[in-house]
């Protein structure tokens, strides 16, 4: 879905999720797990899925769900429950489309419908509603348990929540190659990408090292990692746990690092600025010592 394409995941600790575009709030998910419910609030609507008691709620088990199921799990949201409406023009059209089916395989000479198919054009009309669709034809044989979920749409903010939770979840747990693949994405960002005057463009020679530094962290620590890009050109490593905050920013030239933390537990932050690539062990260290 467009509107998710520059959204990236920040996981605020392993029970909540928040999924935002980079220097913006508009469209933001925030998704918390809360005993066996899952809680989703932001500018696409809020809302709460509820699933059974056992076993407890996670993001693996959500991460595996269809759409339809997810759906089913709403309780409470800005639309109703079960978060879904009725659509005449879909009921309609899949009448239509099974009628043609029902024709092909009809004895013509003895088939009602075929007799009274000016009939046909008041089905479509008792389309307008469930309610006077289900009176219309609660006595016919071609009234089935199919057809009385016809006319049901997903409502749009569901879809939107449910694809924003599914490509957070995937973006959950980094691995390198996720991460090449979006290093690669800033090639394509123009000049003023930003806010239409700052924003600079990338170049893959640069890129090309920051892959190489990205390549001597250990797994334990780009498993949740966001990397942005910065107006100047330059990169943003971003951490974001219960316990610390830690940001990483690459100049454009791969030459400085700035590394900012603050301390949730002790309440504290310090910045350090290093050289690259001779600092870039002790910024490792430093990122260890805090996060693994």
């Amino acid at each position: 879905m467009k509107i998710f394409e520059n959204h990236v995941l920040k996981i605020i600790d392993d029970r909540t999720l928040l999924f935002k575009q980079p220097n913006s709030g508009f469209d933001s998910l925030k998704f918390t797990l809360i005993d066996n419910s899952l809680v989703v609030t932001g500018d696409l609507g809020d809302a709460i899925y509820q699933f059974g008691n056992n076993p407890p709620l996670s993001w693996n088990f959500l991460s595996g769900l269809s759409l339809s199921y997810f759906a089913a799990k709403c309780r409470a949201s800005s639309v109703g429950t079960p978060f879904r409406r009725w659509s005449s023009k879909k009921a309609a059209a899949l009448f239509e489309k099974r009628f043609d089916e029902y024709w092909a395989e009809t004895d013509r000479d003895t088939d009602w419908w075929y007799k009274n198919s000016d009939k046909l054009d008041d089905v479509k009309e008792a389309c307008f509603s469930f309610e006077e669709l289900q009176i219309y034809l609660q006595c016919s044989d071609f009234w089935s348990v199919e057809d009385r979920d016809c006319g049901w749409e997903l409502h749009i903010n569901c879809q939107q929540q449910f694809e924003g939770l599914q490509l957070a979840l995937a973006q959950k747990h980094n691995t390198y190659d996720k991460l090449f693949k979006r290093l690669d994405e800033f090639v394509e960002l123009k000049p003023g990408w930003f806010d239409t005057v700052q924003g600079l463009e990338y170049s893959t020679s640069e890129i090309d090292i920051v892959k190489q530094l990205l390549q001597t962290l250990p797994r334990s620590l780009i498993t949740q990692l966001c990397i942005y890009p910065l107006p100047d050109g330059g990169y943003r490593w971003e951490w974001v746990t219960s316990t610390c905050d830690i940001t990483v920013d690459l100049n454009s030239t791969v030459s400085i690092a700035c590394m900012h933390i603050l301390d949730k537990v002790n309440n504290r932050e310090w910045q350090r600025i290093y050289v690259v690539p001779a600092g870039w062990e002790q910024v490792i260290t430093e990122l260890k010592t805090h996060l693994c």
